[in-house]
């Protein structure tokens, strides 16, 4: 009688137990890949939102009941930086961020505010001013309106679509700058038009420079005169010598004409207390900390007439200062830190045109 091996009907049995754990371990095997590309996946997709999405919709703004999100904010200025583009103009991006929250936090109290001054926005005068911009230039007087039309159409959905805003919400930014226009002229009937002003003469010096030596040049060159001519002559003298301006300045030798209250605000107090001739002291130049100014006015008028520019500087100053009044009256939220300005900027620069620079 025939007898398998023993050891042979245990490498059988072993085989047969093999075989019948392969499937278990594949199971296994399949379980734990699944899970582990899960858990990536999970990883991935925090990452993304972390980065990505979550800022996108954070809270930037909210004027009482009225939220903004990061994304809103960079829709807006994209919107904002395709039309400047579009008309020619360059977009500064760094100074369009920082009024950003500014501009949406006033648009908002606008458009809360208005009913109570009868001011409205009609979508005629919505159509008009869309029109306005984006009518193909070159054809105000078209002998084929249907063509007008249709570049008119081409322009604006090329627009629309490039910028990602709905009808509807583009329609909605020019109905709040609308608005703001004729806010603009309703607080501008209350501004007389004439003012006192004075003829003002400025020098931007360098921290460093010998202030005490070059006031007593100019003082030696006027000799106690009161005389606008030799005043101006003096300061001309002095500023063509030593001062830090640009050029335009220098070639007017420092004569900033005839200026009236509210045009320079920051440096009102000063300049208004001057008496004619007389130099002001160092007052530190806002816009530059390694330069200061002095000032000097040759003449004065009282209800003297505006010129036309400083009327409009001081129409938008005055409604500035209404709206910065008004947001005692509204509950508001804004913050643009560091890390904020930076990912909008990010998110600009994405998008925004750049100019090819030729190799010479």
């Amino acid at each position: 009688m025939n007898r398998t091996p023993l050891n042979k009907k245990t490498d059988r049995r072993h085989e047969i137990l093999r075989q019948s754990q392969n499937p278990i371990r594949k199971k296994i095997f399949f379980s734990i890949l699944i899970i582990s590309l899960i858990i990536v996946s999970l990883i991935i997709g925090f990452f993304y939102y972390q980065n990505y999405v979550g800022p996108s919709k954070s809270l930037a703004v909210r004027i009482g009941d009225v939220e903004y999100s990061r994304g809103d904010l960079v829709n807006l200025l994209q919107a904002k930086q395709k039309q400047i583009e579009m008309l020619g103009g360059n977009f500064k991006t760094g100074k369009e961020v920082f009024e950003a929250l500014n501009t949406v936090v006033e648009a908002e109290i606008i458009i809360k505010i208005a009913p109570e001054y009868e001011i409205t926005a009609t979508n005629e005068e919505i159509d008009n001013n869309i029109r306005k911009i984006f009518s193909p230039p070159g054809l105000e007087n078209p002998t084929d309106s249907s063509q007008l039309e249709r570049e008119f159409q081409e322009r604006y959905n090329s627009f629309l679509n490039e910028i990602q805003l709905s009808e509807g919400e583009f329609r909605n930014e020019i109905k709040k700058n609308i608005l703001r226009e004729k806010f603009r002229k309703y607080i501008s009937e209350t501004i007389p038009k004439t003012y006192d002003q004075v003829r003002l003469h400025r020098i931007a010096l360098a921290n460093t420079d010998e202030i005490e030596i070059i006031k007593g040049k100019y003082y030696n060159l006027v000799n106690n005169s009161i005389d606008p001519e030799i005043l101006r002559a003096a300061f001309k003298g002095i500023v063509r010598e030593f001062s830090k301006s640009n050029a335009e300045n220098l070639r007017k030798g420092g004569d900033l004409g005839w200026i009236p209250k509210g045009i320079y605000n920051i440096y009102d107090p000063t300049i208004f207390a001057l008496e004619v001739g007389k130099l002001s002291p160092e007052i530190p130049n806002y816009d530059n900390d390694q330069q200061i100014y002095i000032f000097m006015v040759s003449e004065k008028q009282s209800d003297k007439e505006l010129e036309p520019e400083d009327f409009e500087i001081i129409k938008n100053n005055a409604l500035q200062d209404f709206l910065n009044e008004e947001r005692k009256n509204h509950d508001i939220y804004a913050v643009l830190d560091n890390k904020i300005y930076q990912w909008i900027i990010d998110e600009l620069n994405l998008t925004k045109k750049v100019t090819p620079t030729p190799d010479p």
